[in-house]
């Protein structure tokens, strides 16, 4: 088949309906349908004629899939060479949403184009989809966007110049600072609060449902931990590249093989309980500490000599051998490793 590539049909059309159902549309060799998943019935009005037509996305590889109600720029590409199969004379193709309401929600206006939209009475806009307020990030300059229509997003930023010409909505400098302006910061964020009146958002590391940062000489002022860190740099003052994830819960699962930490400096684990093995059967690791001073008050009772009472037979101390004891106590202390002192001592 040969496609006419300056013949190209640009229009913008409404969504009627979308077929997303995996179960009719199978991916076997025999039913060949896979063209037609997520493909869209939409109509074009020109005001002199309707025509109802199936578009598929255009790009496979990156598909913002539409709702219902919503307005879709389309193409046609024409076939060159003559044919009796009406249905490979042309094939149609969508290419993304318009943003008519400012939404990133969605921007469903059923009927925007006076047509007959399938569920019109009901409101209905997708099968699954429910409406939710969802605020837009506040872009920064020349930032790239990529934002999902329940308050998730990614953003590849840098360092800005002037961050405070942006105090009219949200100051740069409450994400992150630097010193080096254009140095690139990529932060992937999901779930956040929402404002009213579609006012602009910023990420927040702290209150974001879950969110990645990559950073790589910004400092991220605003992060705050659990618990202080000890043999770093304050948690929000380092200005060097920088991997921090963070949620409500984090699991590392290595499928196959090895999960390896592996650190110039030092790994610093700071929680009320750590608990390590994979059994059911646990026990509790000894504080050097109490261990250290135990041993000592033995060795020195048994410096001190005994005499029994009842016989009036009296040990004398092993001087020698208790001095070696007391080298071998100091090697007891590992300050590598480190854990919470029991409080009593």
């Amino acid at each position: 088949m040969n496609w006419d590539y300056n013949n190209l049909d640009l229009r913008l059309a409404e969504v009627i309906s979308v077929a997303q159902d995996t179960y009719n549309y199978k991916t076997d060799a025999e039913s060949n349908n896979t063209n037609k998943l997520f493909s869209v019935v939409a109509e074009i009005n020109d005001y002199t004629n309707r025509v109802v037509i199936n578009a598929k996305p255009a790009n496979n590889n990156i598909k913002k899939i539409p709702l219902i109600g919503e307005m879709i720029l389309i193409f046609k590409i024409k076939s060159s060479v003559p044919t009796t199969d009406s249905h490979n004379q042309e094939a149609w193709f969508y290419l993304s949403t318009v943003d008519i309401k400012s939404s990133i929600n969605h921007n469903s206006i059923p009927g925007y184009t006076d047509v007959v939209v399938i569920n019109k009475d009901n409101d209905i806009i997708g099968n699954t989809f429910k409406e939710t307020n969802v605020s837009p990030l506040q872009p920064f300059e020349g930032d790239i966007l990529l934002e999902g229509r329940s308050g998730n997003s990614i953003r590849f930023s840098s360092t800005l110049e002037k961050p405070y010409d942006y105090n009219y909505y949200i100051n740069q400098s409450k994400l992150f600072t630097g010193n080096t302006p254009g140095d690139p910061i990529i932060i992937i964020s999901n779930k956040r609060e929402n404002k009213p009146a579609r006012e602009f958002v910023t990420e927040d590391i702290n209150n974001d449902g879950a969110s990645i940062w990559l950073t790589s000489t910004q400092r991220v002022d605003s992060l705050e931990l659990n618990h202080t860190n000890m043999i770093a740099d304050a948690s929000n003052s380092y200005n060097k590249s920088q991997l921090i994830g963070k949620a409500d819960r984090i699991i590392l699962c290595a499928k196959q093989n090895d999960i390896l930490l592996d650190a110039k400096q030092g790994i610093e684990i700071n929680a009320p309980k750590i608990i390590l093995g994979r059994t059911t059967n646990k026990e509790a690791m000894l504080h050097s500490t109490a261990v250290k001073k135990l041993f000592e008050k033995i060795i020195a009772v048994i410096q001190m000599g005994v005499k029994d009472p009842g016989t009036g037979q009296v040990s004398l101390p092993l001087n020698g051998e208790l001095a070696s004891a007391n080298l071998l106590l100091d090697q007891l202390m590992n300050d590598n490793i480190l854990i919470d002192q029991y409080q009593n001592i």
